[in-house]
């Protein structure tokens, strides 16, 4: 009779666990239903989106890199839903190396990044659409970007036309004008005239004209287009900068670095120009640094400083002199940061990932 009971009471626990589990099972079964319900109103609303971009677009998992959906110009560049992003639109057997997805989870924050591949450059962008699904769209940008670059090439040639125009033409003019009062000078005094002394200032004013005509045209010339132009120039802003301002500034390049590429010279010198003067509007520095270095075939340029740093990064960040440095440096195919050095001051990073020609 007890054994009896003892079954009877191990067959009504056992069979109220079962009755639990299969509750939970059932549970879990409606919840992954209608997660999954959820998922594919997510991914076709998502669907529609991308189908409406104006660019290759794609969803994509996380921790597999697997395409979930592909808008129309994806699919044309070779996207195939179910497959990895980096073996049919990349067409590699590893993550591209530029890829930015992993970042964009670190961070929790959306990412952007401009490269050239196979000869096409694409501004690409990053950024979390739920917990398991991210979007990944790139524009083709190259056109845009030869137009900037023939933008900024016309832009310094007129300043060079402007330039050499003062030079030989203003220039030379002053130096006529400022003869002929000298020798004016010379026969009122010999001859005790009065109006001596009138033509003497005259002169001294002729000869500040002429080198503020100097000036003017060096600054519209500033880099001459040889192999070591961009070093003669930075050598020279640094000791223009001290003479101007007040303030130690020095260059300093180890080894020689030479860059044939015109435009990525001419760019480089003005980075390091507004580098250089926001250093001493912002930061009050004793001391200013511009170092100029190749390494593993990249060119790195720094401008950095002892001062104060920026108060306000945040709105520094988004000023024009920022965004002008910036978009100097993509003409080139470079990249540009201003960050706080941790010993106090400011330092500002150009890099050029291939030495240009």
């Amino acid at each position: 009779m007890k054994d009896r009971l003892q079954l009877e009471e191990l067959l009504q626990r056992k069979g109220a666990e079962l009755s639990a589990a299969n509750a939970r099972l059932q549970q879990e079964i409606i919840d992954r239903i209608e997660n999954e319900i959820r998922l594919r109103q997510e991914i076709h609303l998502n669907r529609i989106l991308l189908n409406n971009m104006p660019c290759v677009a794609i969803l994509v998992r996380p921790g597999t890199r697997e395409i979930i959906a592909a808008n129309e110009m994806a699919l044309k560049a070779g996207a195939v839903p179910g497959k990895q992003c980096f073996a049919t639109l990349g067409q590699q057997k590893d993550p591209c190396p530029w890829c930015l997805a992993s970042r964009l989870w670190d961070a929790g924050e959306a990412q952007q990044l401009e490269v050239e591949v196979s000869g096409v450059m694409w501004d690409v962008r990053w950024f979390p659409v739920s917990d398991n699904l991210y979007m990944r769209y790139a524009s083709d940008i190259t056109e845009r970007k030869k137009l900037e670059k023939s933008l900024i090439e016309t832009e310094e040639r007129e300043r060079r036309r402007i330039g050499q125009d003062l030079h030989d033409g203003l220039g030379q003019l002053l130096t006529g004008i400022s003869f002929k009062t000298s020798g004016l000078v010379r026969k009122l005094e010999n001859s005790c005239m009065e109006g001596a002394e009138d033509a003497a200032a005259i002169s001294i004013l002729v000869d500040k004209a002429k080198k503020e005509v100097s000036r003017m045209s060096k600054g519209l010339l500033p880099v001459e287009t040889d192999k070591e132009g961009l070093m003669a120039a930075l050598d020279e802003l640094a000791d223009h900068t001290e003479k101007i301002f007040g303030i130690p500034c020095g260059f300093k390049c180890d080894k020689p670095v030479t860059v044939r590429n015109k435009t990525a010279v001419v760019q480089l010198y003005r980075i390091a120009q507004e580098a250089v003067t926001n250093a001493v509007k912002h930061g009050k520095p004793g001391n200013v640094e511009i170092l100029l270095s190749e390494e593993h075939g990249k060119i790195l340029m720094i401008i950095k400083d002892d001062g104060t740093g920026i108060p306000e990064m945040s709105r520094y960040a988004g000023g024009m002199g920022m965004k002008i440095m910036k978009y100097r440096a993509g003409i080139i195919n470079g990249s540009f940061d201003v960050r706080r050095d941790i010993g106090g001051g400011t330092v500002a990073t150009c890099i050029l990932p291939d030495k240009p020609g």
